[in-house]
């Protein structure tokens, strides 16, 4: 390393480190950034001249690295780009190794958003939200996908990206806001290789400003910057202890709105103070999910006691103390509710609620026949929660199989914790054993679970619960969350369309997203008429207009920005019994006509195209689409309209559910 030293000298500092940062921010190399980090701080620690890099310096640095930390590196466990809120506003952040940061750093966002606009609050307000801004320019400026894996696999040949070096020397620089200023401390660039990630003052302060522009050097620190500001913050100007209340509070409220495996609502939470524990606060939990089945939470939270000594390098072990007081409230539990039911069982879920540091919980409690336990993180609860599939009956027997499968001497290896074992189950048709050792009853000594089953879950999950701001013509911003990711439609077809998260039950009303089209889809709701007809109406409009999307995409038919909403004007009959089909095929086709005005384009159908919907064959469906298409023809688009009608739906047979059984359909997810 000392010759490694020795040859840097002579290069450009901030030339060779913008290059690590720019590699930081190729998704490609998300599985590499235990090395890349480390480049940046040794560039910035001994280049002290003004020459241009080469190749061969910048192959020199990947390799060496990888020779020394390359055995830390692992497989991609989280996605690349996320997002975190502040002021009704989303930016885009790199996680970087930080598992868990977007979760932790928005209760530290949620602590600033609702402190007074006032005086010393608002400058620090005004430098976080301009830090997170750097950060989403800067993933804007390389198109970099939200919530997506990077590469879960390692980059086994560098050397063509190292001859093309100059491609990432730009990617992390911005040009100068010159309303850009930030209150961030001076880094000592020269002794940063002497400091340990998490404990760095580039962390800190990750930004560099020149005359004309900025450069983000670690692109994968955001989430640290932002948390150590606000940490700072309250030491200076009020306590730790003020700051824990706060952290605790935002903590429980983050518990109290998540449905618990899906499914159990409004877990009441409370941290309190344990004697003899400084380390910790604790808050407890019995959620009863089925008669005499209950699940014993027990909620862990870091109060960060001497953070400031290595940050969030630092390590929190867990004590005898802290042990025996988990033990002693399992036990406790236990026996309250065998007492009340001896038939009763129970499984105790400890979940630490750390903030960026590693957490170590001891337990010496013993699993039996009646009383299981498992640990969770909480952002690997938070996942798991939100994903659509789970159930606390899937959970339940996911603990219980893993119980058995070692009480008969079957040891399970898995690395990455729970959430990465109930990825695999869900991977392996819901069960712990593959398919041949179940076939040939055979007893497996040892279950090695692969260490990335847990990524798809993320990614998916992410996806389904993404939140984003849109525009709507007539009310503004409106905060929108992904549609149909939690009911009996999750088809991959509908993944771009969004509503409102605080929604209007007088209307339906979606918008679709995609990187070239924001348009919404609405249709009141008429509360004289058959609910069961409006929504098969909208939902089918929705379908197919996803359909439309992909098939004008491949066509390359863009439309005009200025179309932003198509409203949908039904005309129902007053109830089912008077749907009949006593027209013809062509009287459905021709039900539609169509007005434009002001961005708004409505369609309006007769009782023909309800009627239509009785028919085996999608007419009506095809009058919908139909009346979007002629619109486009009129305003001049360039297409045969009935070759591309063809292509969206199909053939006649493509239904989305026939109306005879819309109501039964509908009926069943209320």
């Amino acid at each position: 390393m000392n010759e490694l030293q020795k040859l840097l000298e002579k290069y450009s500092p901030i030339k060779m480190a913008s290059i690590f940062s720019g590699l930081l921010l190729d998704p490609r190399y998300q599985s590499h950034i235990v090395r890349l980090e480390p480049a940046v701080l040794l560039c910035l620690s001994f280049c002290k001249g003004t020459s241009n890099p080469t190749s061969e310096i910048i192959k020199k640095i990947y390799e060496e690295l990888g020779n020394q930390i390359g055995h830390n590196e692992d497989p991609a466990e989280d996605v690349f780009v996320s997002k975190l809120w502040l002021g009704s506003k989303s930016y885009k952040v790199l996680l970087g190794i930080w598992e868990g940061c977007i979760s932790q750093t928005q209760i530290f966002l949620d602590i600033l958003e609702n402190m007074p606009k006032e005086d010393i609050f608002m400058d620090l307000y005004n430098d976080i939200q301009k830090i997170l801004e750097i950060s989403d320019a800067i993933v804007e400026k390389n198109d970099l996908e939200v919530n997506k894996v990077g590469n879960s696999s390692f980059i086994e040949d560098f050397s063509d990206d190292a001859d093309n070096y100059n491609k990432y020397i730009d990617k992390a620089v911005l040009c100068l806001d010159e309303e850009l200023v930030l209150n961030l401390p001076r880094v000592k660039y020269e002794d940063l290789y002497e400091q340990d990630l998490g404990n760095c003052q580039l962390e800190l302060n990750p930004i560099y400003i020149e005359e004309n522009s900025v450069t983000l050097f670690l692109p994968t620190a955001i989430t640290i910057c932002i948390r150590r500001y606000i940490i700072d913050f309250f030491l200076l100007n009020f306590s730790k202890e003020v700051l824990i209340s706060q952290l605790g509070k935002y903590q429980a409220k983050k518990i109290f709105g998540i449905r618990i495996f899906n499914k159990i609502d409004s877990c009441p939470v409370k941290f309190v103070k344990a004697e003899g524990i400084k380390e910790y606060i604790f808050s407890e939990a019995v959620l009863e999910f089925d008669e005499g089945y209950y699940y014993h939470f027990i909620f862990v939270m870091d109060t960060l006691e001497n953070l400031e000594k290595d940050w969030f390098a630092g390590f929190v072990s867990s004590t005898d103390t802290v042990t025996k007081y988990i033990d002693k409230q399992i036990n406790n539990t236990k026996k309250t509710l065998i007492e009340k039911d001896e038939n009763s069982k129970g499984c105790s879920i400890i979940v630490p609620c750390g903030f960026g540091r590693a957490n170590a919980i001891g337990l010496n409690f013993k699993a039996d026949d009646i009383w299981t336990f498992e640990a969770l993180h909480m952002h690997d609860l938070e996942t798991i929660s939100n994903d659509s599939d789970c159930t606390p009956y899937l959970i339940w027997r996911i603990i219980e199989s893993s119980y058995k499968l070692k009480k008969i001497g079957t040891k399970i290896l898995n690395m990455n914790g729970f959430i990465n074992l109930y990825g695999y189950v869900k991977d392996n048709k819901y069960s712990l054993m593959m398919e041949s050792d179940n076939e040939t009853s055979q007893l497996v000594n040892i279950l090695m679970i692969p260490t990335n089953c847990q990524l798809g879950l993320r990614e998916k999950v992410l996806t389904d619960k993404d939140l984003r701001m849109v525009e709507h013509p007539l009310l503004g911003n409106c905060i929108v969350q992904r549609a149909y990711s939690d009911t009996y439609f999750k088809t991959k077809d509908r993944e771009n369309f969004y509503m409102i998260k605080n929604f209007d039950r007088s209307i339906f009303r979606l918008v679709f997203v995609d990187k070239e089209n924001m348009i919404w889809l609405e249709q009141s709701i008429q509360k004289d008429k058959e609910f069961s007809l409006q929504y098969q109406a909208f939902d089918s409009t929705s379908k197919w207009f996803s359909k439309m999307m992909s098939i004008f995409k491949k066509y390359n038919i863009r439309l005009d920005k200025k179309l932003k909403i198509w409203n949908l004007d039904f005309s129902f009959l007053d109830s089912m019994d008077e749907v009949k089909k006593d027209i013809t095929a062509e009287e459905v086709l021709a039900s539609s006509k169509s007005k434009y005005k002001n961005g708004v384009l409505t369609s309006y159908f007769n009782t023909s195209l309800v009627k239509g919907f009785m028919f085996e064959e999608n007419y009506s469906e095809q009058a919908i689409i139909l009346s979007f298409l002629t619109y486009l023809a009129d305003e001049g688009y360039s297409f045969d309209i009935g070759k591309i009608l063809k292509e969206i739906i199909g053939d006649e047979s493509a239904r989305n559910t026939h109306l005879f059984i819309s109501t039964a359909v509908f009926s069943s997810f209320l």
